[in-house]
């Protein structure tokens, strides 16, 4: 962050009157280089701080909304894959996952693979949006079955 602060002092400065965002990982992250600029002295008058996720969703979220599509939280998202994992491991439709536990880390580590298919362009019943098939490669076959159920 040593070259980042004083980069973004000087051009925070000689665009101050304009917006001016900054895509970074998390909010934190965006708050302690805010800090750091305080300490430089620097102005970041109309520097916003953004994350990917907050960008697609404000890009897509009128779309969405219109399609009656809502955003699920990353709290929710975990209530609901726990929910559904439970609920398919009770009725015994869990081949691969059914020796699993539901512990809150399995569950985790589900929701976090789930999004990062979804990310990678995976939708619903294993379709990919694009043509990746090669891409399950990676993935064994009880395995794969168990994320696409």
């Amino acid at each position: 962050m040593s070259r980042l602060v004083p980069y973004l002092s000087r051009f925070c400065d000689e665009h101050r009157l304009e917006k001016k965002y900054l895509i970074v990982p998390s909010y934190q992250i965006g708050h302690q280089i805010g800090e750091a600029l305080a300490k430089e002295g620097g102005s970041w008058v109309n520097l916003h701080f953004v994350t990917l996720p907050s960008l697609a969703q404000e890009a897509a979220g009128i779309e969405l909304s219109a399609q009656g599509i809502k955003l699920v939280s990353q709290a929710n998202a975990l209530f609901l894959v726990d929910r559904v994992f439970r609920r398919l491991k009770a009725a015994k439709k869990l081949k691969y996952f059914g020796q699993v536990e539901a512990t809150t880390g399995i569950v985790r580590a589900l929701r976090h693979s789930l999004f990062a298919l979804r990310m990678a362009g995976w939708r619903s019943r294993g379709r990919w949006n694009i043509s990746k098939q090669n891409s399950w490669s990676f993935c064994p076959r009880r395995m794969r079955e168990g994320l696409i159920h």
